[in-house]
């Protein structure tokens, strides 16, 4: 799936965020995106919408930023996607 984080440069424009924290290609996330027609989609907002693609023993994923307070459980992300 492409996708865009801000300071990439798929669109040409090269947009900075200062709250931002890189992705690490090959590791997997959860993310949480806008889609536009015609463009790449984005996170929702850089703070809460990535997290470690594999949760704790508890079930729980863990924010990839560290402001993030909000925590995702295995249940809630099952439930958001239907399954």
């Amino acid at each position: 799936m492409e996708f865009e984080e801000p300071g990439d440069l798929a669109t040409g424009i090269n947009d900075t965020c200062l709250d931002c924290v890189p992705l690490e290609q090959g590791k997997e996330y959860v993310l949480f995106l806008a889609t536009f027609d015609g463009s790449p989609a984005m996170e929702l907002n850089p703070i809460q919408s990535a997290y470690g693609g594999t949760p704790d023993a508890d079930g729980v994923y863990a924010s990839v930023h560290s402001a993030n307070t909000l925590t995702l459980s295995d249940h809630e992300l099952r439930a958001l996607s239907g399954r």
